[in-house]
């Protein structure tokens, strides 16, 4: 029986021993010793995972001049237009131009069937022809009476009423060349003449029609100056102003471009493809451009000089007033490196001030400078501190 004690005893004892070496052993071992130089080093830096890096497409920004244009046609019409009408009502007996042709100063465009006023004239001449033969005898008979009286053979009474004779003669024939001159009139109103140099217009009647002072007969327009009437859609209205500057082509002088600006804008939107009508004011020494024809146009919005532009797309609107554009920037100073895509950057989000926007561009005021690389298109979220990689640079279009 202890025997059997004792050897429980010893067994407690080395199970004992046994855990507590376990448990001290290591403050006992010698320490390994650590190089000076190791100890004050970081760590090595990791690379960054190729997952990580997010592929971008760039284009580099530089200072430039930008226009930005808004296309249209329409039609050239004249400066000033001069409707031209008979004095006198009458049938038309012949119209002498047709629509769009040039005329003179002076020239007869049209005429009345002047029977009547001939009968007039023809009338007062003879009545005239009348009144200056009883003249004649008035004045041979005044002359008579005079030497008769003189010589004591008439009273003075038979020489008055011979005088008083000769003037009423003489006022007849003054009635009657005034009968010729409104005979004269009368026939001049037959005939319509061009007040000065220009082109006819639409011919509103035809030969064989009676007309009235009332009745427009033809049209004429001043060729010094002409208008393009130009139709701008609806949606473009709010960027049409007055004096902009617009070029004028037409097919009739594809080699020649005319330079006006808008000068009248009629507030109503028309027709069925709701537009506004324009009238840029041209030039026209060469009187060479003619109402009806068709022309095209190039109105210059917004002329913009040695100035920083961005895609559209590429600002990123956040909020109200706060627009950014995604850049990206070398880690280092290795600019080249970064465009050449030999080693990545990293995103920054600058804000931006835009002054002007177009359909596809914005002129940026403030916020980016000449040779930034601006991101386009990417493969993955834009965010401050993203790393990214250039895998090509665009040109702008622009």
């Amino acid at each position: 029986m202890k025997i059997a004690q004792v050897i429980a005893i010893l067994i407690i004892f080395l199970s004992t021993m046994a855990m507590l070496w376990i448990l001290f052993s290591p403050m006992f071992a010698p320490k390994k010793e650590i190089p000076i130089a190791e100890s004050i080093l970081p760590p090595a830096p990791t690379a960054v995972p190729e997952a990580d890096i997010i592929p971008v497409r760039v284009i580099k920004i530089m200072p430039r001049d930008f226009e930005d244009t808004l296309s249209a046609m329409g039609t050239i019409r004249g400066y000033q237009e001069i409707e031209l009408r008979f004095e006198t009502s009458a049938t038309i007996k012949k119209i002498n131009v047709k629509e769009g042709e040039k005329v003179l100063k002076g020239d007869i465009l049209a005429s009345l069937d002047d029977s009547d006023a001939q009968l007039k004239l023809q009338y007062s001449r003879k009545k005239l022809e009348a009144a200056q033969a009883q003249s004649n005898s008035a004045n041979k008979k005044k002359e008579l009476y005079e030497g008769l009286y003189r010589a004591g053979a008439i009273i003075k009474q038979k020489l008055d009423e011979a005088v008083l004779e000769a003037e009423a003669v003489k006022a007849q024939m003054g009635m009657a060349e005034a009968e010729i001159k409104l005979a004269e009139s009368e026939l001049k109103k037959t005939l319509l003449v061009s007040p000065k140099e220009g082109v006819i217009g639409a011919k509103e009647v035809e030969e064989g029609e009676l007309v009235t002072p009332r009745e427009r007969i033809l049209s004429l327009y001043d060729l010094e100056k002409v208008y393009a009437e130009l139709g701008i859609v609806e949606r473009e209205v709010e960027k049409v102003k007055f004096g902009q500057k617009t070029e004028i082509t037409l097919d009739s002088y594809p080699q020649d471009i005319f330079i006006g600006n808008i000068e009248k804008i009629i507030p109503v939107i028309e027709g069925r493809s709701r537009t506004l009508t324009v009238k840029v004011l041209l030039e026209n020494p060469r009187s060479i451009l003619l109402p009806g024809m068709f022309c095209r146009a190039k109105v210059y919005l917004k002329e913009i000089r040695n100035s920083i532009f961005v895609p559209k797309t590429s600002v990123l609107i956040l909020g109200p007033g706060n627009n950014v554009v995604p850049v990206i920037e070398p880690l280092d100073e290795n600019r080249e490196a970064l465009e050449q895509g030999t080693t990545h950057g990293v995103i920054r989000l600058k804000r931006v001030a835009m002054s002007y926007v177009t359909n596809d561009f914005a002129y940026i005021s403030k916020g980016i400078e000449a040779g930034e690389l601006v991101v386009i298109e990417a493969k993955g979220e834009l965010k401050e501190d993203v790393k990214a990689k250039v895998v090509g640079i665009e040109s702008p279009t622009f």
